[in-house]
Parts: structure tokens; sequence; C-alpha cells
């Protein structure tokens, strides 16, 4: 089967208003007016991606996400935002357009988020944005970055999870892996990590439980910056292999030795 590239990361800001010790989010300098967004998405189409996961930065300090969402939408491409949640009363009204949402869970008291994030209120946060989707028909990942701090909570962070009784919700319990610059404190010890799969796998309760292996994962991701620069990680670090707006991604995919073709159309195949 010749390959062709489905989902993307792009993020449309490199604005936020946490600062997470442990954060690998793409660190571009520059933003993007709206005339350069509508090009990217025009890019998006043109090269047939399915799926948009918007991130940041924080996506909700970027002004014109909302029109960007709509414009998306119009494309008939499956749109997630990843977000820390603190914005989301204040522009509930994407919640009428996005397919997904994800957002962190570390711990099933405010006192555990902290550690792991130093930000207060998190998991009120968490809580409160649950309130705001539960009329939506939007999927929701519950993102938990397992460390020292919170690997003797999951079992409670899975139980706080399954009060909701929302099948919509994933849960994603992630690796940690360095990049651009390391953390020890949440470096994990992969046997360690690997055994939490037997601690959640005679549970029923919820059935999309997923474990994420950071490394292996990292390789299959596309990462767009605000202006359409196209990276791809590897050797810890990003790596600018083109830009949306020139330059056709498939082409560019298929010379690239460092990312994880088969990979990348496992975890989008369904949006095809």
């Amino acid at each position: 089967m010749t390959f062709r590239p489905i989902g993307i990361c792009w993020a449309i800001t490199n604005k936020c208003n946490y600062k997470c010790p442990f954060c690998f989010a793409f660190t571009s300098k520059v933003n993007a007016n709206y005339k350069i967004q509508l090009k990217i998405i025009s890019a998006l189409k043109k090269q047939k991606i399915k799926y948009v996961s918007i991130t940041g930065g924080e996506p909700f300090l970027e002004k014109n996400l909302l029109k960007i969402v709509k414009e998306l939408k119009k494309e008939d491409i499956f749109v997630s935002i990843d977000t820390n949640g603190s914005l989301l009363k204040k522009n509930n009204q994407i919640l009428n357009y996005i397919d997904q949402i994800s957002m962190p869970l570390d711990g099933s008291t405010n006192n555990i988020c902290y550690k792991v994030r130093n930000r207060k209120n998190l998991l009120s946060i968490f809580d409160n944005a649950i309130r705001l989707i539960k009329t939506k028909q939007i999927l929701i990942r519950a993102n938990t970055l397992v460390c020292k701090d919170n690997i003797y909570d999951l079992k409670n962070i899975y139980n706080h999870i399954n009060k909701y009784e929302n099948k919509n919700i994933i849960w994603n319990l992630i690796q940690y892996y360095p990049i651009n610059k390391a953390v020890s404190k949440y470096i994990l010890n992969p046997k360690r990590y690997m055994s939490i799969l037997k601690m959640f796998k005679s549970e029923q309760r919820i059935n999309n439980i997923f474990l994420y292996h950071t490394k292996k994962f990292q390789e299959s991701y596309i990462v767009l910056d605000p202006v359409g620069n196209i990276y791809i990680k590897s050797n810890n670090k990003h790596n600018i292999i083109g830009n949306i707006l020139k330059d056709d991604l498939k082409r560019l995919l298929t010379k690239t030795k460092f990312f994880n073709k088969a990979l990348h159309v496992m975890r989008y195949a369904k949006h095809l």
C-alpha cells in the first residue's frame, strides 16, 4: 500500500499560560496572521489531511482559534484540541465544532496534580471542563503523565474518571520521553511503566485505556509550527524537513528514515 500522511499536529501558537517543567511542546518563536493560517488550511486540504490536532503553547491564546476550527470543519477534517483546559469556560462556543478535546489529568487530587505540573487547582479545572462537555458528543482524552509523583495514585485517577460514566472518555497513560531537554524526576523505568498495563488489564469499566510509549509514538508525529514549517521528532529533537505551503508532505516523509510511517497509519487509519 502506498503511504500518505493522514494526521498532523498544528502548533498554532507558542504562547502558554502554564510552565510545566517537563513540557516538550514545540518551541517555535514565530506566530502567524489569519491570512497565513488560511493558506495552511488550504494546503492541508490539498494534501488530503484528515485529522488535525491543534496544540501550542495553549491553543486558546490564539485569537483566531474559533475561525480556524470552523474552516477546518468546512473541509470535513477531524479536529482535536490539546489544551490545559483553563480557558475553556471563556471559550466554550468552540465545543459546538470540535470532535475531540485532550486535557491533562495527572492526579486524583489537586495536590498530586500540583506535584506533577507545579500548578494549582488542575483537578478542579479538569472536572469543570468535563461538566461543560457532558452534553456534547465530543471525545475526551484524559492524559496522565505517569511519573514518580502519581504512579501510586493511578487507581484513584481511574476511579475518578469512572465516576463520570462517560463512554467518550479515553484515558491515555503516557510515558515521559524528553524532547530537547530531560527532567529526571519524570523518567520512569520502562519495565515499571509496562507493569501498569497488567495493573489495569482486568478492569472492565473503562474500555478505552491506552498506554503510550512516548519515544515510539513521537516518531509517528508530524508537527507544523504557526507558519507551516514541518517538523518530525528524532534524536530527542524537533527537526525541520520542509514547509506545508511549498512542499509535498508525502514526498518529504517518504524520504525521511526517522519517521515511522507504519505507526502513523495505524494511529490515524480510522480517519481515512
